[in-house]
């Protein structure tokens, strides 16, 4: 190893010893904060992820071959996926008409579709617009708002293109005709299945949920209650030091609560008089708060 290398190495450790330092004094001047280096963490992968869009960019394929990809998703998906019943295809009727509202402003060249599914609280984006709900997150959630945060969080996925980029490989062997249609469905499936966003992916969809809350009158604390509401049923083990958030897949729930709270109580209302929806009896009633505002569900902070 030259004396180059030995000094940029050494350097290295240097700086982050004295970055770990100061965290630690910091936490014993509060130690009511916990410490974390999530943010850091999310600055840090910004650079990273726009090298790695620029160059997945090299291959050819666009939102024509995603939007191909959705197509066939929703197709399986719809064949599938059949609501057991009646209450069933009214709760996917209601999440089709409040995603539909929810992405108005879209900038996908196609339609947003959800679908409803069995199993643990979750909801989870794939290419071309097509977003999984399952039955037992509506039981968790208490109003709309709640509900909107987390389908707006899905929306930003697709939005900001993290699925595109994600599957932008396996669309250019389907386009070259190297595998067949049942192959790159199975494989895209299996992909989705073992897939897990980035941090600053997560970081960059909860922006735009928090966002689309906004944007919509919704209640602003919506997405720190629904990230809480998953945060209790999941009880994910919290990392004990910094450098166990440096292989964790995704933002600690708890991270995210955080930041988002603090971004609630800046938030200026733009709705008259100050007041924010909740929509509680919109998600008992399946009816969005784009078809019906009750006027007992506003709020004022």
């Amino acid at each position: 190893m030259s004396n180059r290398y030995r000094f940029l190495l050494l350097f290295f450790l240097l700086g982050s010893a004295l970055l770990i330092s100061v965290m630690v004094m910091e936490e014993k001047k509060e130690p009511h904060l916990s410490r974390s280096i999530s943010p850091l963490l999310r600055e840090l992968g910004k650079p990273i992820k726009t090298v790695d869009r620029a160059i997945s960019k090299l291959y050819p394929v666009d939102e024509i071959d995603e939007n191909m990809l959705g197509i066939e998703i929703k197709i399986h998906l719809a064949t599938y996926n059949v609501p057991a019943d009646e209450k069933g295809e009214e709760i996917q009727s209601y999440l089709n008409r409040l995603v539909k509202n929810l992405s108005a402003d879209s900038k996908r060249p196609f339609e947003y579709q959800v679908f409803l599914t069995d199993g643990f609280p979750n909801a989870y984006a794939m290419p071309g617009g097509a977003i999984c709900v399952s039955k037992s997150l509506i039981t968790i959630l208490e109003n709309e708002s709640e509900l909107a945060a987390i389908l707006s969080h899905e929306i930003g996925h697709i939005e900001r293109g993290h699925l595109f980029d994600a599957a932008r490989n396996k669309m250019l062997r389907r386009k070259g005709g190297l595998i067949t249609i049942a192959t790159y469905f199975m494989e895209i499936q299996r992909f989705l299945t073992s897939f897990t966003f980035s941090k600053t992916q997560e970081d960059e969809a909860d922006d735009f949920g928090f966002r689309t809350l906004v944007k919509y009158n919704y209640d602003p604390h919506a997405m720190t209650s629904a990230l809480g509401r998953l945060n209790s049923f999941y009880m994910p083990k919290s990392p004990t030091n910094p450098f166990e958030e440096i292989f964790a897949t995704h933002p600690h729930l708890k991270h995210r609560m955080d930041k988002f709270l603090t971004e609630a109580k800046l938030w200026s209302p733009s709705s008259k008089e100050g007041q924010c929806y909740l929509g509680r009896k919109n998600l008992a009633n399946l009816v969005t708060a784009f078809e019906e505002k009750y006027s007992d569900e506003w709020v004022i902070y």
